[in-house]
């Protein structure tokens, strides 16, 4: 049986207020291939947002504390994915990561 002192009650989300493809990472990140203009950048943050919202509800119902941020640029379209750049530990630290392009590297600067 795994333990529960493995896995934590807190999560860090960042709620997407402009989500749209990142030009800088399309070439090398499957996750931001091109959509075709199947949906305007205001469609995609609409239906991000309601996912999102959705998806919170949900955590915070499982008991979950969510600590909730928001997108700080318009033109940081991956900030919603904190993850990339950063990771938390055991005892209270955690490490930042470098980026590979200029805006993903910024989103360090805006929390």
């Amino acid at each position: 049986m795994v333990s529960q002192d493995l896995f934590s009650s807190k999560v860090i989300m960042v709620r997407p207020t402009a989500f749209h493809s990142n030009e800088q990472t399309q070439a090398d990140n499957v996750f931001m291939a091109e959509s075709n203009g199947a949906l305007s950048r205001e469609e995609s943050t609409i239906q991000a947002q309601s996912e999102f919202d959705a998806f919170v509800v949900k955590l915070k119902e499982s008991g979950l504390s969510v600590h909730l941020y928001e997108q700080s640029a318009d033109d940081l379209s991956d900030s919603v994915f904190p993850n990339n750049w950063f990771s938390t530990h055991h005892g209270d630290f955690y490490i930042k990561y470098p980026m590979a392009t200029e805006n993903r590297e910024r989103e360090k600067t805006h929390p």
